[in-house]
């Protein structure tokens, strides 16, 4: 039951960020901080401590690695977290799953944003918003995990 709850807030948190960062191209500091209250909440319920150094590794690694990025000014900072806190709920276990769910959506939504079907800024470069791409991909990501794990 705690799994189920833990997972529905995961969702609504999701979808905020979505529809935030479609209006404002803003991630809220209050959304990360409800992510790592519930990816804790999760390792305690599950009793899931073998894993946590290496997902708190590839966090900590991927941080670093996205600053670099966002000091080129290629994402923004609310990105970089949002970014952060999917790879540790993630895990190296879905790493390749989510990254390739994640450029799939980044693609197509450039794609539609170029074509002005989807809400991006900028007049002769566009800018779209990455937390649909970031918590798309986690959400899907989540759901194959899910449909691999429930027995037939």
């Amino acid at each position: 039951m705690t799994q189920i709850v833990i997972l529905i807030a995961l969702v609504a948190t999701l979808v905020f960020t979505i529809v935030d960062d479609w209006r404002n191209y803003t991630i809220r500091n209050e959304a990360i901080l409800i992510l790592l209250a519930l990816f804790a909440a999760r390792m305690i319920a599950l009793g899931d401590y073998a894993h946590i150094g290496g997902q708190l590794m590839l966090a900590a690694f991927m941080f670093v690695t996205l600053l670099i990025i966002y000091s080129r000014g290629w994402m923004g900072g609310g990105d970089v977290k949002l970014l952060a806190v999917a790879f540790l709920w993630i895990g190296v276990a879905e790493l390749s799953t989510f990254t390739l769910l994640m450029c799939a959506l980044v693609i197509v939504y450039y794609v539609a944003a170029k074509l002005k079907f989807a809400p991006s800024r900028g007049q002769a470069r566009v800018y779209i918003p990455f937390a649909p791409c970031i918590s798309g991909a986690w959400l899907l990501t989540l759901a194959l995990n899910f449909a691999k794990n429930v027995p037939p």
